[in-house]
């Protein structure tokens, strides 16, 4: 007992910590869910409200700005669930050639898995390990190969390409906004990051061709009146 006193301390420590871990996710998901439905209930009435406020602040031109906002967080939902789809869609053709056992369901569970950061990979890999365990080696390396170089390559291509041609962003922006969320945020960087960056980017690139515009129509109407 003497001897094993360290380790149950140890494995004490371990499940106090990752209990800990657990409950805040649980309690995050539920804040989330009760956010989530006051903000569907009353939605409408809160975004009239806050035009309202940002009409009064900063005059006409926020209604353009929150109307970039809103185009821009759309676009970050659409890429995601559009890489969700692609993935899917793909892992399941290449489960198909593969002759993986459920193809259709194994794509089921490599899109839920898509929103998390290397999801798809737990399952084209457990795929991958039941080929090499049945002595089908040349699908086995079929599998991983396409695993890395397809399925697992659209999220690093695909999300960053539809999220930029939705809000008109440079595919190096949002590449970085993906990565940086994820390494900033964790697993709710994913939508955190691209998300973030993108409005901010949007935002400052709005105000800044707005200014220039002002000024340039000042000095237009200058010229003009010296003209005059």
């Amino acid at each position: 007992m003497n001897w094993l006193k360290p380790w149950f301390q140890k494995a004490g420590l371990w499940l106090l910590q990752h209990s800990l871990d657990f409950a805040q996710g649980v309690f995050q998901l539920a804040m989330s869910v009760l956010i989530a439905f006051f903000l569907y209930r009353d939605g409408e009435g809160i975004v009239a409200q806050l035009r309202e406020g940002f009409r009064r602040i900063s005059g006409d031109y926020s209604q353009h700005l929150m109307d970039v906002a809103k185009t821009t967080v759309q676009s970050v939902v659409y890429g995601i669930i559009g890489t969700a789809v692609v993935q899917s869609v793909t892992a399941g053709i290449g489960f198909g050639i593969a002759g993986v056992p459920s193809p259709v369901l194994l794509a089921l569970f490599t899109f839920f898995l898509s929103f998390i950061p290397a999801g798809p990979v737990i399952v084209w890999l457990s795929a991958s390990i039941w080929l090499f365990s049945g002595g089908h080696t040349g699908w086995g390396i079929f599998m991983l190969v396409y695993g890395v170089c397809v399925i697992s390559s659209i999220d690093n291509i695909v999300k960053p390409y539809i999220i930029s041609r939705g809000s008109k962003l440079p595919f190096v922006v949002m590449f970085i906004g993906i990565l940086g969320g994820i390494a900033t945020f964790g697993l709710i960087g994913v939508f955190l990051g691209p998300t973030l960056l993108t409005v901010g980017y949007s935002l400052t690139k709005e105000i800044i061709s707005h200014r220039r515009d002002v000024n340039l129509q000042k000095s237009t109407d200058k010229l003009e009146d010296a003209v005059a």
